[in-house]
């Protein structure tokens, strides 16, 4: 039912608060491209998976709708398939469909090991509208859904839009469609329905669909690259964010990696793909990164300079002045990211992206030497990017010993945007480079890790110097405590700044895998 099927060019699953979608669907914005009444009946849906889960551990589920003229039985892909560009909000895609005159799965006509019996994992039943719709003159379909997904033990309701174009549509004309429902009620791209009702039936939360950075492989175009990276990681970001707005540290830094990989990534396209939209993204990206850095430089205080001084000093009592301190201004900074992150502008920026790269955007008025670029292969576009960002990082920097913090500093940002470049394509190259790649990466790491260190120092002390003055009772101890991370957190600072320099003279000697060559400045 929600499968992405054949004739279907792109379609967009969506969550809309129960109590909002009744308001959106008179709203006057649906009126306009609404054509026609809607046509509704009820459905019911039954997933299944191996008692072992050897269908979820490929990604997939076996999806039964069972149905007066016959019972229909879909194999569909739950979670993207390395290699994809698989944005938020794309439903299941169906990989097999047959017709059986039962209710019971027939594993031989799907293709599947009939020596692993099927079991039902939940069900799904409720009512559901389609409507005809036009937008900018092309036709568009969309399913209102309202249900309750049951299993054994748990049940809850659920409610789902989709947005679906016929093959030849624009699939920008979906996300244009789904920006403008969203300015009457709160939509955000949903994971398919068959992953929420496999995490119910195992009470566990729905799985995410991509994590860490995108792993390209070789023979595709620059184009193609571009929109299985960034895909990727707007998947990434879509799962992290909510879970990062709920103050998990863990997902409060994977977050503000997934952004600066996903910027960095418009960075390293920018002669292929950068255009007045790519701008604007990366503005509403870095503004993200805005609202989620004071949650995460205090994660990094508290798990290093803080943690490094009660170590050192012992649990003195006025040091849990300072990080009494931290954690009150920490909760201030999550409050801004919550509320961010449940609100308008992060909703629309995923659904902004989403058009972006479904769309392909980068191609409006482009000039012909832009669009000849988006068809070169990315290995001859990758290396050229890679040796770029190599020079400048290298230009200027023999010896570290003398250098000032600044230096230090516009040093690190340079390492961060080479390795995210090198996470990159380090795939494109992988088999022709072999280990070089990872050793590569492994220096680039070790050099960034003695720079951040060195780093921390400063952010530490520009953040010790934003808390709050003490009351007059406590104003003596805090400031002892103070001056205490703060001199802990120099001699560290001076010790990893050894330690880079020597990273830094192990980094130059570095061979470029992607060409072979050795390169010093």
């Amino acid at each position: 039912m929600i499968a992405a099927t054949a004739g279907v060019g792109c379609a967009l699953e969506l969550v809309v608060d129960p109590a909002q979608l009744e308001r959106l669907l008179r709203s006057q914005v649906f009126v306009e491209m609404r054509q026609g009444r809607a046509i509704g009946s009820s459905f019911r849906l039954v997933w299944h998976d191996t008692a072992d889960g050897a269908l979820a551990a490929r990604g997939r589920a076996l999806e039964v709708a069972p149905a007066r003229r016959g019972t229909t039985q879909r194999l569909v892909q739950v979670l993207p398939p390395p290699e994809t560009a698989w944005l938020p909000g794309t439903p299941a895609v169906m990989l097999r469909e047959c017709l059986a005159t039962t209710a019971t799965p027939d594993a031989a006509a799907l293709e599947l090991d009939a020596d692993r019996p099927l079991v039902g994992l939940a069900a799904a039943e409720g009512r559901q509208r389609r409507y005809a719709m036009l937008l900018d003159g092309a036709p568009l379909t969309l399913l209102a859904l309202n249900l309750r997904l049951r299993t054994v033990a748990a049940e809850r309701d659920a409610t789902r839009l989709v947005l679906a174009a016929p093959e030849g549509i624009p699939p920008g004309l979906v996300y244009e469609a789904a920006l403008r429902l969203a300015a009457e009620a709160p939509l955000a791209p949903a994971w398919p329905l068959a992953e929420e009702a496999r995490a119910l039936a195992h009470a566990e939360a729905p799985r995410p669909p991509r994590l860490g950075a995108p792993a390209l492989a070789g023979g595709l175009t620059v184009e193609e690259g571009f929109a299985q990276a960034s895909a990727h990681l707007v998947a990434v970001l879509a799962w992290l964010a909510p879970e990062a707005a709920r103050g998990t540290p863990y997902a409060v830094h994977q977050t503000r990696v997934a952004i600066r990989r996903l910027r960095s990534g418009f960075a390293v396209w920018r002669p292929a793909v950068g255009n007045e939209q790519a701008s604007a993204l990366d503005a509403r990206l870095r503004h993200l990164a805005d609202v989620l850095g004071p949650v995460r430089d205090r994660d990094v205080f508290l798990a290093g300079a803080m943690t490094l001084a009660e170590q050192t000093l012992g649990h003195d009592p006025r040091l849990g002045l300072v990080r009494d301190a931290v954690l009150r201004t920490r909760e201030a900074a999550l409050e801004v990211l919550a509320g961010f992150v449940g609100g308008p502008g992060y909703r629309g920026l995923l659904l902004e992206l989403g058009r972006f790269i479904a769309g392909q955007g980068w191609r409006e008025q482009a000039s012909a030497e832009r669009l000849a670029l988006l068809d070169q292969p990315l290995a001859d576009f990758a290396a050229a990017q890679l040796s770029r960002r190599r020079r400048r990082m290298l230009r200027g920097h023999d010896d570290l010993a003398e250098v000032p913090i600044a230096t230090l500093h516009a040093l690190r940002l340079s390492g961060k945007r080479l390795r995210y470049a090198v996470e990159f394509f380090s795939s494109v190259f992988e088999e022709r480079a072999g280990k070089a790649t990872r050793r590569y990466l492994k220096r680039l790491a070790g050099l960034q890790e003695e720079l951040g260190l060195v780093n921390d120092a400063d952010v530490a002390r520009g953040l010790l110097e934003s808390l709050p003055p003490p009351s007059a009772k406590a104003a003596s101890g805090m400031y002892w405590a103070i001056g205490a991370v703060s001199g802990v957190t120099a001699a560290r600072a001076g010790l990893a700044r050894g330690e880079a320099e020597r990273a830094w003279d192990a980094f130059r000697d570095a061979p470029a895998f992607w060409d072979g060559k050795l390169a010093r400045g």
